[in-house]
């Protein structure tokens, strides 16, 4: 997938500064109990990324409330990560959408098949997704997500993953309120 980017620099640094931004309208938002929230990043090793880049996937940014009787943790969304895949979130869907160029295989067969299923069942059955589609008129088609979401957007390759990233980033984590459950 990253060999068909012309400039995988700029697509990467702009996932991590995008997932520094909803980052930082976490830790604004505080804590449910009131509390303010300490940076409490978490490690990943991270797949599917070139070994140059593993440095900007190397941390998941995260939160911790400072008040002793609470201390929950608050993981804000992310265009880097796919809640708790290994693989980072542009893999997942690249892989899954097939009308996208991805001439190298980065993940198993078995795992992209489950991605799918994921996307084709659980994914459209939530009610984050009962929401988002009323956004994309005419509606784009659920039996080929995520590459027809993909398709929505405009731009080159890297813009419109770039949005996808962007449109699906609330479903990346459970911590700040989940739009998946239901």
């Amino acid at each position: 997938m990253w060999h068909t980017l012309d400039n995988v620099e700029k697509f990467i640094d702009s996932l991590v500064v995008a997932d520094e931004q909803l980052a930082e309208v976490e830790r604004r938002k505080g804590c449910q109990c009131g509390g303010r929230l300490h940076r409490a990043d978490y490690p990943r090793k991270a797949r599917g990324v070139p070994g140059q880049w593993d440095r900007a996937f190397a941390q998941r940014f995260s939160f911790c409330c400072a008040e002793r009787e609470c201390r929950r943790r608050r993981t804000p969304p992310s265009l880097r990560f796919f809640g708790r895949r290994v693989y980072v979130a542009a893999v997942v869907v690249a892989c899954c959408a097939t009308t996208l160029p991805t001439t190298r295989a980065v993940a198993p067969r078995r795992t992209v098949d489950r991605w799918r299923q994921f996307f084709r069942h659980q994914f459209v059955d939530s009610r984050f997704w009962h929401h988002a589609r009323a956004w994309l008129m005419p509606p784009v088609r659920e039996d080929a997500l995520p590459g027809s979401l993909v398709e929505r957007f405009a731009g080159d390759w890297a813009t419109r993953m770039y949005q996808t990233l962007r449109f699906l980033a609330p479903i990346t984590t459970f911590s700040a309120g989940s739009p998946m459950e239901g």
